[in-house]
């Protein structure tokens, strides 16, 4: 994965940030003292591939069509272990239909990046790629370790009582998806290089 990404980021004071922050720096890392995972804000990654840079990025994420905020509703569903190192510890997320429509938003800007589309024709197709990336291949979750560690079923159920121990309550996850502990409603979006976070950023 290259370039820059669009990430969901939660509303800065509500509760659930501070738990996954927590999750992230401190609750977790103690648990792989074999390695030092990097930190990393919560967040969602909505799309990645874009250029590295690009002239204007705040004036071109100002232009972003989004949802309104309170359309876009995040509902943690369960702790997952993966294979891949920006994957190896996530909560994976329910695909709902406001989340899918910010996703579709951003990564139809993707396929747009470079403004040399013209015409109903080709606007169409962008849309239908776009919604088909979605519905097929992106996998929303909120990470919580980057690392090459191998995770087994004991320290799964570690991780799991960690994740209780901040307060998501895994266990009606995918509820009423309202601001707490089973997810957040809106949030802003960031736009994030190979470097870490640009300071480019956009309110929902």
């Amino acid at each position: 994965m290259g370039g820059s990404s669009l990430w969901l980021v939660p509303p800065p004071t509500i509760p659930i940030n501070h738990a996954i922050t927590t999750l992230i720096t401190t609750a977790i890392p103690p648990h792989f003292p074999s390695s030092t995972p990097p930190t990393f804000a919560p967040h969602i990654t909505l799309t990645s591939d874009l250029p590295s840079s690009f002239p204007n990025a705040q004036e071109w994420l100002d232009a972003l069509d989004l949802p309104a905020a309170n359309e876009v509703d995040v509902r943690l569903r369960e702790l997952v272990v993966g294979e891949e190192f920006f994957k190896k510890l996530t909560l994976s997320v329910e695909k709902i239909e406001g989340l899918k429509i910010l996703a579709v938003r951003c990564r139809r800007a993707l396929i747009d990046v470079d403004g040399k589309r013209g015409g109903a024709d080709e606007d169409t197709e962008a849309e239908v790629e776009a919604r088909e990336w979605v519905e097929e291949v992106w996998g929303p979750h909120c990470s919580l370790l980057y690392s090459e560690a191998k995770i087994s079923d004991e320290t799964r159920m570690k991780m799991i009582k960690e994740v209780e121990k901040v307060g998501i309550d895994l266990g009606r996850a995918g509820g009423k998806g309202k601001e707490g502990l089973t997810g957040w409603v809106g949030g802003r979006i960031w736009l994030v290089g190979l470097g870490g976070r640009t300071g480019r950023e956009k309110k929902i």
